[in-house]
């Protein structure tokens, strides 16, 4: 005869088994060749100053380039990226 320690443990795992096997036939798996959506664009904002404003866009265009490696590196399309500058109003 079993203990109550060995029949939960077994009892468990026939929860298990059936918890697997119900999520495996429920979810349907992604498929590898599943394509993954288009990125237009990665855009950025800047508003810049009238002392600085070379180094803001510069630093603005370094960081969508790395944003952009990186969503590449992810397995996205990225079809391009800009950027927009705002002036600040007197």
């Amino acid at each position: 005869m079993r203990n109550d320690l060995e029949t939960t443990i077994v009892h468990l795992k026939r929860m298990l088994f059936v918890l697997v096997l119900l999520v495996a036939t429920v979810v349907p798996p992604r498929a590898a060749d599943q394509a993954k959506p288009k990125v237009r664009a990665i855009t950025g904002f800047v508003t810049i100053d009238a002392t600085s404003y070379p180094a803001q866009i510069e630093e603005a265009v370094t960081f969508l380039n790395r944003v952009r490696d990186a969503v590449k590196a992810a397995g996205y399309d990225v079809a391009g990226r800009s950027s927009a500058a705002r002036c600040p109003t007197r």
